[in-house]
């Protein structure tokens, strides 16, 4: 529930089917709702081949100038993205050769068929970037892959920001948060949030973390329902330790059982020995390098780690053991040996943990 959500349009669930039983057969879908078609999804043909493509449909009102997915070398795969991929200016874009506004199984290598090893059943994110009203916005739309030419449009969604990114599968809930925040007072911690509108809010499910990963409900607070003034709210966590950190979420709820979640924010109460930056810059930019600042009031050894989405623990090809000296430090990682991705780093010296969030483009 960032505060871009707000400006987040989604479609809702669409499933709508595409069976191309033939070559040149092409169904569509309109990304912006306002009539008209956006983009298309085309069965093509070329050395006794075929192939899916998806292309620009002009004049739906979301014009597409651009797709984002995974690019090796020539190669741009359209079923690339996962959910929580970074879709914005950083790209990647793919584009077909001879078709500006297109992005296909292969890039300019037709006789190939990159679909084909998807398994049935799989759902993934195509990025797109396009204009509305000469305005740019970043979206996705999502597909399963049913069997060769049989798709469904799952659903759509761009974000209505003038340049702002969107993640995969990120989707907007009918309340805008302005703020969250929190203070300490001595053993406690107090939380406070604005939101700008409600539509259907049923409240807030207050989470907290003592490792920044796994989180468990600690209280609720109402919601207003439907209101369109500003609202501000507040929650207590009483009889906390020194010298610890806790992470907090909101896990927003509407009438309707949909949910969705805050960005997370940590307090750290008195008598911790570092204060830890996040990593930059994120997203990684092409040289794949990052940096992290650490204002430590002692020395000490610590480790790091990175992990995938799942868990898994990610080689990086270099030690990840360093000595804090007590001041200022900073610190660099390579991980260009990392696909792209999301990914967290763990830093631990047996006594406090902390977890960082990185993107790679």
């Amino acid at each position: 529930m960032p505060i871009a959500d707000a400006q987040i349009v989604y479609s809702g669930t669409q499933n709508i089917g595409c069976v191309l039983g033939g070559n040149t057969n092409r169904c569509y879908a309109n990304i912006n709702n306002a009539g008209g078609n956006d983009i298309e999804i085309h069965r093509n043909h070329a050395f006794g081949n075929q192939l899916i493509q998806i292309d620009e449909f002009p004049g739906g009102g979301f014009e597409v100038n651009g797709f984002h997915a995974r690019v090796v070398g020539i190669y741009v795969y359209p079923y690339a993205n996962v959910t929580g991929a970074v879709i914005g200016a950083g790209g990647p874009w793919g584009f077909q050769s001879g078709q500006a506004n297109s992005l296909s199984e292969i890039n300019g290598a037709y006789p190939n068929d990159a679909w084909t090893p998807l398994p049935n059943g799989e759902t993934r994110y195509v990025g797109i970037r396009g204009t509305v009203g000469g305005a740019t916005k970043y979206g996705w739309v999502q597909l399963t892959k049913n069997g060769f030419g049989n798709h469904t449009i799952v659903d759509w969604a761009y974000n209505n920001n003038t340049g702002q990114s969107i993640e995969a599968g990120q989707t907007s809930l009918p309340v805008e948060l302005m703020s969250f925040d929190y203070e300490i007072e001595r053993n406690e911690v107090k939380l406070f949030w604005r939101t700008a509108s409600e539509l259907d809010n049923a409240g807030f499910d207050i989470e907290r973390s003592e490792d920044g990963a796994n989180f468990r409900s600690i209280g609720w607070v109402d919601g207003h329902g439907n209101s369109s003034a500003e609202r501000s709210y507040e929650f207590m966590d009483k009889d906390l330790s020194q010298g610890k950190a806790y992470y907090y979420r909101l896990r927003q709820v509407d009438f309707s059982g949909k949910k969705d979640y805050s960005k997370v924010i940590t307090a750290k109460l008195g008598g911790g020995s570092v204060v830890v930056s996040e990593l930059y810059p994120n997203p990684t930019n092409s040289a794949k390098k990052v940096s992290l600042d650490f204002t430590a009031n002692k020395e000490g050894e610590w480790k790091a780690s990175f992990f995938d989405v799942s868990g898994k623990a990610m080689n990086t090809g270099a030690s990840l053991d360093f000595t804090l000296t007590k001041g200022d430090n900073r610190l660099n990682f390579d991980v260009s040996s990392l696909p792209s991705g999301i990914y967290f780093l763990k830093m631990e010296d047996g006594v406090e943990r902390v977890y960082r969030k990185l993107v790679i483009d």
